[in-house]
């Protein structure tokens, strides 16, 4: 009940509070027998499918050499029996049985298939590996998934498709955004099936999708994605890491060049973050401990972990002076990609902003939400943290408002945060303590107001009524529309002075979660807003204690919205020299909104409102307009 109350208020959908188990930890290493007895009826089947069962319980695929290792078998539980036979612990759903009971041989063979094919992915050179999708133009991250490590060498989920590509015998690869993004969660099924829910059956049938979604041809409607070959991302890390170190000792002694110097030192602290990252590390094949092997030696205490966020605006001005505007999208691609955050930043044009000098520099944005805790990512941005319940009590899920301010962060790496805590959990109390966040937050200056969150209250309720009067003194408030699909946009975010924000999945269509339609209010009015659409699936930002974790959610969406739009108001502020917040709220809102293209109606569920329009945030369109505006302004 308290998850389903905390995914009611902080508008995520119900399954976003779901184990992420399968990115988080493998099976514990554990050493085995030596040798096992074999079934001589198991050991013909075997045969007959191209296997060998050996001695030591592992299985080897004779036709490739991949081997299957006894501790990986009974880590999906499987074991052997007394008798040979290969018994499971578990029903195919990972339920536990009152007794072992034999896998079903017609099971049986299409299992093992599976769990060859991921070790002998996993047995590939990730390096190898690396350079052929690369070559193939596949980028390194997508749809919150890196495929990629940043020095180019491939992930669990680069070694998946690498060895799908090479099993169906492609040189190259007929994919889109769906199918890329539809592969990576198969892969991560068939991890979590296998290794973690002891169902092999859902993992070979999850295998099984993946390698036949790779034969089919791209559908009419389906998106192809950009496939351009880029350069080997270790050797560009190299290559970056030895200029900026050769132009920083260059600069050491000129006068005047402060700024650039500060650049380069960030350049270098940023590369520095990334050389020997590797994502996705805890999703292996379990293996084998040697027999009488040594324990390992207790690893060093890591230096502390480098904000990179912060960071990446200084390298990519770095490289854009030192290239002379040289470096192709590609490359620019993997290196922003390459970052744990940099999927946003580059879905949402933010380094075309940076590229303007817009970091949100002397912006204020609040976070008001569960409270921000700490993550090296935002701890210097966040200037005060401020606690509306009077609840004092553990809340594992803040994770939530770690996330939200992360993601600001990653996209206005210069903005100020402000966190105010106002939800604990307890309906109706947060009700009030939202409300007195809203009057805080106004007080204390905040230009824009993220709230990811939201319930089925009145449309006429006390928290609309003021959000309405602050957004006409010029506040920015950017609020999730809610997560329960075509049953009309959440309170407080159907106030006609909020920016509305659904989800968007990684090949720009409505996320099926993300909510729509009017709202009636106790009188039987009807209240209908058009939603301004971010990306909102897999996201990826902070998640407390220096982590990392995608989640999904309009709650997800809302704070790309609040990130660019901080940007936004630094330039109306500085560049154009615009002080007056009601004139810079209007114009950014009417910049979204002119700028967006919508989502077309063949594209949207069928129930929605033919008056209602969803129009997908451009924030480089929408700034160009903007900057374009004034300019006229100024100079006639």
């Amino acid at each position: 009940m308290r998850m389903e109350l905390l995914a009611f208020l902080l508008a995520l959908p119900p399954a976003a509070f779901a184990d992420k188990a399968p990115a988080a930890q493998a099976p514990p290493q554990a050493e085995a027998p030596a040798e096992i007895k074999i079934d001589p009826g198991l050991a013909a089947f075997l045969k007959g499918k191209g296997y060998l069962a050996e001695r030591d319980g592992s299985i080897l695929r004779l036709k490739t050499g991949a081997r299957l290792s006894r501790f990986a078998l009974e880590s999906t539980g499987m074991r052997y029996s007394g008798e040979g036979l290969l018994v499971r612990r578990f029903d195919v759903n990972g339920i536990p049985l009152p007794a072992d009971e034999e896998v079903p041989r017609n099971r049986l063979g299409r299992i093992l298939e599976a769990l060859l094919d991921m070790a002998e992915a996993q047995s590939a050179s990730p390096e190898e590996a690396g350079r052929a999708l690369q070559a193939l133009g596949l980028p390194p991250a997508h749809d919150g998934v890196h495929l990629l490590n940043p020095d180019g060498s491939a992930t669990y989920y680069g070694l998946m498709l690498y060895h799908g590509v090479k099993k169906n015998r492609q040189l190259g690869v007929a994919m889109s955004t769906e199918r890329l993004s539809a592969l990576m969660a198969r892969f991560t099924s068939a991890y979590g099936a296998a290794f973690l829910a002891h169902a092999p059956d859902a993992a070979a049938q999850a295998l099984g999708s993946a390698w036949a979604g790779l034969k089919q041809e791209l559908g009419k409607d389906e998106k192809p994605l950009s496939l351009e070959p880029h350069q080997e991302m270790g050797e560009a890390l190299s290559s970056y890491r030895t200029v900026i170190g050769m132009e920083s000792d260059a600069v050491k002694c000129k006068h005047g060049l402060g700024e650039y110097r500060k650049d380069l030192q960030y350049s270098e602290a940023a590369l520095s973050a990334l050389t020997g990252l590797r994502y996705h590390s805890r999703m292996v094949i379990p293996g084998e401990k040697p027999a009488g092997a040594a324990e390992s030696a207790p690893q060093k205490a890591r230096a502390p972990p480098i904000p990179k966020a912060r960071l990446l605006p200084s390298l990519l001005r770095v490289l854009d002076k030192m290239s002379g505007g040289t470096l192709t999208s590609a490359q620019f691609e993997s290196l922003v990609k390459s970052f744990p955050m940099g999927e946003s930043v580059w879905r949402m044009g933010a380094l075309e902003l940076w590229r303007e000098g817009l970091t949100g520099k002397g912006v204020k944005v609040a976070v008001i939400d569960q409270g921000m805790t700490s993550h090296p990512e935002f701890n210097r941005a966040v200037k005060s943290r401020q606690d509306f319940t009077g609840f004092k009590g553990n809340q594992p899920e803040a994770i939530h408002a770690d996330h939200v301010g992360g993601t600001i962060h990653a996209l206005a790496p210069d903005a100020e945060l402000r966190s105010y805590k106002a939800i604990d959990g307890r309906l109706p109390d947060n009700i009030g303590a939202i409300n007195r966040a809203i009057d805080k937050a106004v007080a204390d200056g905040n230009q824009v107001i993220n709230m990811s969150l939201g319930g089925p209250m009145d449309p006429n309720c006390e928290m609309v009524k003021k959000i309405n009067k602050y957004a006409k003194e010029g506040v920015l408030f950017i609020i999730s529309a809610g997560n329960f699909g075509g049953k009309g946009i959440l309170t407080p975010s159907i106030a006609r002075g909020a920016v509305t924000v659904g989800a968007l999945t990684a090949d720009s269509a409505m996320a099926p979660f993300s909510q729509y339609g009017a709202s009636t209010d106790s009188k039987g009015k009807r209240h209908i807003k058009d939603v301004f659409m971010a990306p909102g699936t897999h996201i990826v930002s902070t998640a407390g204690n220096g982590g990392y974790l995608a989640m999904d959610g309009t709650s997800m969406a809302a704070p790309h919205v609040s990130g660019v739009s901080a940007l936004m108001v630094q330039g109306l502020q500085d560049a154009a020299g615009i002080a007056d917040p009601v004139a810079m709220s209007r114009r950014i809102k009417d910049a979204m909104d002119k700028t967006g293209p919508r989502i077309g109606r063949e594209l949207l569920p069928k129930d929605a409102p033919e008056d209602q329009e969803f129009i997908i945030v451009d924030p480089v369109a929408s700034w160009r307009r903007l900057s374009k505006a004034y300019r006229t302004f100024q100079t006639s």
